[in-house]
């Protein structure tokens, strides 16, 4: 994987970096390497809350899971699949 520029890494970065693993995030302009959750509840969970999302989100709002969200330049937490 190539080194990132002097100031660190950005949140555009992670769309070029397809060598990265799977469970990459973006905290403070480093990259973090998350284990992929591994438990049965967790998975459920997820699946808990997007239901519930759904059904209380206006007509027209899509609900997404495992989506990365850019907070600002050096974060984007979330990378779970490309």
């Amino acid at each position: 994987m190539r080194p990132p520029r002097p100031e660190g890494w950005f949140a555009e970065d992670l769309d070029h970096l397809p060598e990265a693993p799977r469970h990459t995030e973006l905290i403070d302009g480093a990259l973090v390497f998350m284990l992929p959750p591994q438990r049965w509840w967790h998975g459920h969970l997820v699946t808990m809350l997007t239901v519930a999302l759904m059904e209380q989100a206006p007509a027209g709002v899509r609900v997404g899971r495992e989506m990365t969200i850019k907070l600002d330049p050096r974060n984007r937490p979330g990378r779970t699949c490309w």
